[in-house]
């Protein structure tokens, strides 16, 4: 990831555009794996400048256990936080059935996009929820005032989760 952020910064400053999408943009994608009637939901998604393929292999393990797996991948590096839990998380949530579990297991930026989500929306067949590396208090590397400068390059959502900010711990 940090090499990645370096390069985007690289770029962002001798301005090639086109290699700055290529490395860091992930256009917006849904992945079901493992797909069975009467079985409760484990949605995974990413971190930032992250794709689906980085939670892949959590989605093999459980799709083991017979859940309907839904992996999704967004751009991290156009929007905040909000709107992506608006444009790209809430709609597939919206579309599961009710009536089963929903259960979420989500990857460093991923923690901040569910918080909000569930923030400012009711869940009443919410399960487990899963945070791995979740910045919880924000991210050093977010406060770094280089993100500030890049952040065309890197993304609002890159600057949503500052210590500055604390918005996901209140």
């Amino acid at each position: 990831m940090y090499l990645c952020l370096l390069a985007g910064i690289i770029l962002t400053f001798t301005g090639c555009a086109v290699l700055k999408t290529a490395l860091l943009h992930h256009e917006y994608k849904i992945n079901k794996y493992d797909e069975t009637e009467n079985m409760e939901y484990i949605v995974l998604f990413h971190g930032i400048y992250g794709t689906e393929k980085d939670m892949k292999p959590i989605a093999e393990m459980l799709g083991n256990e017979n859940y309907n797996i839904i992996s999704i991948q967004y751009p991290t590096n156009s929007d905040s936080v909000e709107m992506i839990s608006e444009k790209y998380i809430k709609p597939v949530i919206d579309g599961l059935d009710n009536d089963k579990k929903v259960h979420f297991v989500v990857h460093s930026m991923g923690s901040g996009i569910l918080r909000y989500y569930l923030k400012n929306n009711n869940m009443d067949n919410l399960g487990k929820v899963v945070f791995i590396s979740p910045p919880s208090h924000g991210s050093a590397l977010a406060d770094h005032f280089i993100i500030k400068d890049a952040e065309r390059f890197a993304g609002r959502g890159s600057s949503s989760v500052q210590h500055k900010r604390r918005q996901f711990c209140e």
